[in-house]
């Protein structure tokens, strides 16, 4: 899949990268090429149909507003109580507000 990242490139962000919370995720990311995401989703967050619904949202605001610039993998664990997946946007600007200002700024 485009800009999915392989189990070698997950197990070295989280064992490597640096982490950022938010209320309804964790994200986990290296500031490496070719940029890309990947899940950490636990059963409990809901039905199939609910985790691949909160990824393809995921990815496409991931894909619109960071990879097209910048050279990122990040690793997103969403928390297994969110109630509401919709309006996720906030958290990921959140994160990616933080990258920006304090993980790429060497980059541009």
């Amino acid at each position: 899949m485009k800009n999915s990242l392989n189990s070698k490139q997950i197990n070295t962000i989280l064992s490597q990268g640096p982490s950022f919370k938010t209320e309804r995720f964790s994200f986990k990311f290296l500031c490496f090429s070719p940029s890309g995401v990947g899940f950490s989703i636990n059963k409990k967050l809901g039905s199939a149909v609910l985790r691949n619904k909160l990824k393809r949202q995921i990815r496409s605001i991931l894909n619109n507003q960071v990879f097209n610039n910048e050279s990122l993998q990040v690793v997103v664990r969403p928390n297994p109580i969110i109630k509401n997946i919709n309006n996720i946007s906030k958290d990921l600007k959140l994160f990616i507000g933080h990258v920006r200002s304090k993980h790429l700024k060497n980059q541009l």
